[in-house]
């Protein structure tokens, strides 16, 4: 079974679709495969479809996994710095940033000859009228047991004794998930918490998990409630407080399998690149449109131009500004209203440690609380559209996209504002082209792309469609003037009879 979902990160979002499954961060494993044992066969998260909205106050990142598995079994951990901001996104929003921003390919237009004259009027010889024209997206061209513990209403146990290190800073229901944000002095501390939780953390992991604990990370753990349904699942946004262009790929690497695709929509006041990966665009004049299979080579050059780099690689595909209409905010139906509390899920807890109570004094030489400082200011209710514009109405959304093999997921990627911020328009006219004599029975009389007027016409939704112009004879003229005459004659005749 595929599985998809959604998380915004400022932190994240994540949710699951029928057959899909969507987060950001770890994808790791949840109750159903701890109580299995390590003889569970795990899912293997093949895609990722991130949305990162940087601004000067908060940082936002939705992120949705594709994997193939059981999507109850889905559980994630994304590390965090400080406090954050845990809301439920749409599935809507970033279908629609996937559509809009994809590249439009626009082959080019093949003209017809005219079969030779056989008689009177011209032989019936048209043109071509839509023949050899497909226009489409470059897309369409182209092992660990956990050690259980206690279980709780909710399915979190209670926090870790004091002495064990780990400090719950919160914890909330979201909808159908259950969400808990946690600190640790150690990496004994969390992942003994995690897996005390049914957290199954794969051995290759620990070693990622490590590292983010020596960098004073904390860590956000998110999965479904138990009793919630996978056709619950909405994505899940998560936000942290000021600009920081950078995605957890380290975390990533969980689940994956050989390589993982990854398509990355950047949301902020300018165009910008990948930092630490090598960028690389693809030019409309290397494209080449096959007549015969009714598809350009974009995607292979895409391939190859990764591949000059060891794949360590991200194509800017496209860049422009749009305006925030253009995007749902909520799926349809979804009510404007604050989240799904589910029936019986244990209300989200201050942000104090559960190890702490309200009203005891701490001892004189206990050390005070962790704090995780303020959260961003982000509502956790605010539909997508307004997390990701704020009060602007315009945004430049920069398109990036990789297939980035395991190995390259060692580091975490940066981004930096591109030095060149002009536009990369969605729409790529391809100027060479191969296979036309098949489409047209009496040869080719010429292939041309338009440099003003567009044959490409696009609806919101994003499909596109080409239109060819039908050349005619220049004995069909005649012919035409003809048969014109013969019918107002008809006419008259008919109109003094009656």
């Amino acid at each position: 079974m595929n599985a998809r979902f959604l998380i915004p990160l400022v932190v994240a979002g994540l949710s699951l679709v029928p057959y899909d499954a969507e987060a950001c961060g770890g994808c790791i494993y949840g109750p159903s495969v701890a109580d299995a044992g390590p003889s569970q066969n795990p899912s293997v998260v093949t895609d990722h479809r991130m949305v990162l909205s940087i601004d000067p106050e908060a940082t936002t990142l939705w992120d949705q996994i594709e994997y193939a598995g059981d999507p109850n079994e889905f559980a994630w951990v994304l590390p965090i710095r400080g406090a954050v901001v845990v809301g439920l996104g749409s599935d809507a929003f970033i279908d629609a940033l996937d559509k809009r921003t994809a590249p439009t390919i626009v082959p080019p237009t093949v003209r017809c000859k005219q079969p030779p004259p056989q008689n009177f009027g011209g032989g019936g010889g048209g043109g071509s009228s839509s023949m050899g024209c497909g226009c489409g997206s470059a897309d369409d061209m182209e092992s660990a047991a956990a050690t259980t513990g206690g279980w709780s209403d909710t399915g979190i146990v209670d926090a870790s004794p004091p002495d064990e290190g780990v400090v719950i800073t919160e914890r909330k229901a979201v909808g159908p998930y259950e969400t808990v944000q946690i600190h640790g002095d150690d990496s004994e501390s969390i992942l003994g918490w995690l897996r005390r939780n049914k957290y199954v953390i794969p051995a290759t992991i620990e070693p990622v998990l490590n590292k983010y604990i020596a960098e004073k990370f904390d860590f956000l753990a998110v999965r479904l409630q138990p009793g919630a349904g996978v056709h619950a699942m909405k994505p899940i946004r998560v936000s942290w407080r000021g600009a920081t262009p950078m995605l957890p790929l380290r975390m990533v690497a969980a689940g994956v399998g050989e390589s993982v695709g990854i398509k990355l929509f950047v949301v902020g006041d300018g165009r910008w690149k990948t930092k630490n990966f090598a960028s690389y665009t693809i030019d409309d004049n290397d494209l080449v449109w096959d007549f015969v299979a009714q598809r350009s080579n974009y995607t292979k050059l895409r391939s190859d131009r990764a591949g000059l780099q060891d794949m360590h690689a991200f194509a800017l595909e496209t860049s422009d500004d749009y305006a925030n209409y253009l995007f749902p905010g909520r799926d349809p139906g979804e009510p404007d209203a604050g989240l799904n509390m589910s029936d019986g899920a244990k209300e989200a807890s201050d942000d104090a440690s559960d190890a702490v109570s309200d009203d005891a004094a701490p001892a004189a030489d206990a050390p005070a609380p962790y704090d995780a400082g303020d959260k961003p200011p982000v509502s956790d209710t605010a539909d997508d559209v307004t997390v990701a514009f704020g009060k602007k109405s315009v945004r430049r959304i920069t398109r990036l996209r990789a297939d980035l093999p395991a190995r390259h997921l060692n580091i975490d990627l940066e981004l930096e504002a591109d030095e060149d911020q002009g536009r990369v328009s969605t729409v790529r006219r391809v100027g060479k082209q191969t296979g036309a004599e098949t489409q047209c029975p009496f040869g080719v009389e010429s292939v041309s792309v338009s440099s003003t007027a567009s044959p490409l016409t696009t609806d919101k939704a994003g499909s596109a469609a080409c239109a060819v112009s039908a050349r005619r004879s220049p004995l069909q003229l005649p012919a035409l003037a003809i048969f014109g005459l013969f019918g107002l004659g008809v006419a008259r005749v008919i109109r003094r009879r009656r």
